[in-house]
């Protein structure tokens, strides 16, 4: 009677024949199978993982096309950002262009004629009549110039009332510098030494002066040059405050340019005040 075989060990999950091969000839070798619910959680979740379109690639590259949009975009607007503080900081530190070119007024010869006896002009009455021409500059040429029309609340510190009601039709075309193309550049007013004539009554106190006029303005539009000549005399009165300003002209204005008809403008009639010895 022959003795059975003693049955094969069972070998442990995981381990591997003890001669290394999966499976011998004999028949007392068993193949080790390691069952599904062996494999790690990160390989199925490799197996899970989705693949890219083109040959395996991950969906990583995807994301990375996402990334790379997500940083143009923030140079874009990090771009636009620096351009737009630029620009204001740019337009904030341009100069302006001011109201007045800062013409230089020189006073020229100044004579008095008294009544009595002869005096001389004083200084306060000839700076006086020298602000008021600065001022004829300011708001009757380079603010026009600029803008288009001059401010009647301006003209009014230089004009007294009556001049004012005068600056109408073809005597407002003669003193102010309205309607022509825009001064965009510089603009320049030059003068030779202005020359003062003034009159004066029994008590030697000043009640006229006569500036002479001789202005030249050249204004840079966008076309070109302008160049405008005013020649004459202004006369000047006191106002009731004790201000000086002009009440009467002799005036002969010549305009030229891109987009100005090259004409001149005939010398329009003096008013002035009679004032009695």
């Amino acid at each position: 009677m022959s003795v059975p075989p003693p049955p094969p060990r069972r070998a442990r999950p995981g381990s591997t024949p003890a001669d290394g091969s999966g499976a011998g000839p004999g028949p007392h070798r068993t193949q080790v199978v390691v069952p599904p619910s062996a494999t790690t959680r990160a390989q199925r979740q490799a197996d899970n993982r989705p693949t890219g379109r083109s040959g395996g690639r991950s969906g990583g590259t995807r994301w990375g096309l996402v990334a790379a949009l997500a940083v143009l975009g923030v140079v874009v607007v990090a771009a636009a950002a620096f351009f737009v503080l630029k620009q204001d900081s740019n337009e904030k530190s341009a100069p302006a262009f001011k109201a007045s070119t800062a013409v230089d007024l020189q006073p020229g010869a100044a004579t008095v004629a008294a009544v009595e006896n002869p005096i001389e002009l004083p200084t306060d009455v000839r700076d006086a009549a020298l602000a008021t021409l600065s001022g004829y500059v300011d708001t009757a040429i380079v603010a026009p110039l600029r803008t288009g029309k001059a401010d009647s609340a301006a003209l009014a510190k230089v004009f007294d009332e009556a001049a004012i009601a005068r600056l109408v039709g073809t005597e407002r075309a003669i003193l102010l510098d309205e309607g022509l193309p825009k001064a965009v550049g510089k603009v320049t007013v030059t003068t030779p030494p202005v020359p003062l004539t003034a009159l004066a009554d029994r008590d030697g106190k000043v009640v006229l002066v006569t500036v002479g006029v001789q202005l030249a303005v050249n204004a840079r539009a966008k076309k070109g040059v302008i160049q405008i000549n005013r020649t004459g005399s202004f006369v000047l009165a006191p106002d009731p405050t004790g201000a000086w300003k002009i009440t009467g002209w002799t005036l002969t204005t010549d305009r030229g340019g891109p987009g100005v008809t090259p004409a001149s403008t005939p010398a329009s009639d003096t008013t002035t005040t009679t004032v009695k010895p």
